[in-house]
């Protein structure tokens, strides 16, 4: 999660400046992140202790669409900046979407949970999978020069179910069962942002 914020920042910063040195550093962040993601496609949400979140209390790892969220941000914009394109950057990509679009529940219905075996539609969630879809969508476009469709129509879905959850005085509940806050209204924006 942080290692693609970070990848980003170096990245941005190491081009402004023209430091190849801070551009390195910058994609050996993002051969470790590509190197963390699970075999399904998502990342695990390290909580405390520096172990991955349980939040259904399975015992089983449970990937969250937050984490795989903010991973793919960090490495999709910095593709779209210069990063140079490497063939485990677009499998990391790829799987990360189809990863998301699977967790779609019920089938076509822009409901994409928290994390695996959630029960819930939590709104952020829900654009945190558009971003990875649509991100993905973009940058697989835009410089591998293989769109993939319905990664796009995912993100399309998630971010109408969520804009259909705004409540009257325009904020985003946590859950579309109710549970509003500026945090959450604000979390829901910048992801609506990172899409246009």
């Amino acid at each position: 999660r942080t290692a693609g914020s970070a990848g980003l920042g170096l990245w941005l910063s190491g081009s402004a400046e023209g430091d190849r040195e801070v551009q390195h550093a910058a994609e050996h962040a993002f051969d470790w992140l590509v190197s963390r993601q699970s075999p399904r496609g998502g990342y695990a949400e390290i909580q405390n202790l520096e172990r991955p979140a349980d939040w259904e209390r399975t015992g089983l790892e449970e990937l969250s669409t937050i984490a795989t969220g903010f991973a793919v941000h960090g490495l999709g914009q910095a593709l779209l900046a210069g990063l140079p394109p490497k063939r485990s950057y677009m499998d990391c990509l790829q799987r990360a979407a189809l990863w998301q679009l699977g967790l779609e529940w019920p089938a076509a219905s822009g409901v994409f949970p928290h994390h695996e075996r959630s029960p819930h539609n939590t709104l952020n969630a829900n654009l945190h999978a558009a971003e990875t879809m649509g991100l993905a969508y973009r940058v697989l476009h835009a410089v591998y020069d293989r769109p993939v469709a319905i990664f796009l129509a995912g993100a399309q879905r998630a971010v109408r179910r969520t804009l259909g959850c705004q409540t009257e005085d325009g904020g985003f509940p946590y859950r579309d069962s109710g549970g509003i806050t500026i945090n959450y209204t604000s979390l829901v924006l910048w992801c609506l942002l990172n899409l246009l």
